[in-house]
């Protein structure tokens, strides 16, 4: 495998020479849906720079090989920003994005850029038996032993990409990211060392699916005392810079208020 790992690729949003102008927020998108799905965040958080993370398989990458080692891919992504990262930075990770993110921010304390806050969102941590993702509501196992043909049918509800006449190899390449994505997940189990990085925990009012002790249950895998933050939002909202979470980041990244 090359060594050679190419920056541009693994992000959307202010290229790495500029990171240290403002603050920085790296946002890790769910890996069943990618970039796209979180879209909105660039430029939406005013005073700071974001950047949404681009997995092999999803967004610009859509015909490389998908990731089916999520640890892998947080080495690769270590690799790439470690150097690279301000001092004043955040990390928010998205479904099973919080897994990528979670081991992103254990491995880029070798590099002394511990970030200022790390927040996870609307997951519950690695190794449940239930889908991390909220976009997915069958199991794991079932949804990779459907066709490829039932698959589609089943994404193309809520993925824009795969609505309307599409090219079949953009259909399948999409597919195929899909099922590493769900695989990936499923399979991933945390194998770092406890993480003593201050951590929020999110999740939107009212939510049956992701509710408080999911949430809570995150305390096993972190040192330092989590916050859970409850939004009055819904789940979907979050994939938005809506105003209170765009608020929340400000807190932490734009001033000394660390209330």
């Amino acid at each position: 495998m090359s060594t050679h790992i190419h920056a541009p690729r693994w992000f959307i949003g202010t290229p790495s020479e500029d990171w240290g102008a403002r603050p920085l927020l790296i946002v890790v998108p769910p890996l069943s849906a990618g970039p796209e799905k979180v879209i909105g965040w660039l430029g939406g958080v005013s005073g700071v720079n974001v950047v949404i993370v681009q997995v092999p398989g999803r967004g610009e990458r859509l015909f490389e090989e998908p990731m089916h080692d999520l640890s892998l891919a947080a080495a690769q992504l270590t690799a790439v920003v470690g150097a690279r990262l301000p001092r004043n930075w955040a990390l928010l990770g998205m479904c099973s994005g919080c897994y990528i993110a979670l081991e992103l921010t254990q491995r880029v304390l070798a590099y002394h850029r511990a970030p200022r806050r790390l927040f996870l969102c609307n997951s519950r941590p690695p190794g449940e038996d239930s889908e991390p993702d909220p976009d997915v509501a069958l199991t794991s196992s079932a949804l990779i032993a459907m066709t490829d043909e039932e698959l589609y049918a089943d994404l193309a509800i809520n993925d824009e990409l795969l609505t309307g006449e599409i090219d079949l190899e953009i259909r399948q390449a999409a597919i195929c990211a899909f099922r590493a994505a769900v695989s990936a997940s499923a399979s991933y189990r945390w194998n770092l060392p406890p993480l003593d990085v201050a951590t929020e925990v999110w999740r939107g009012g009212g939510d049956d699916v992701f509710d408080t002790s999911h949430a809570r249950a995150w305390q096993s895998l972190i040192v330092p005392d989590i916050d859970v933050v409850e939004f009055a939002v819904g789940r979907e909202d979050f994939y938005l810079p809506v105003p209170a979470v765009v608020q929340r980041i400000r807190c932490w990244l734009c001033s000394d208020n660390t209330s």
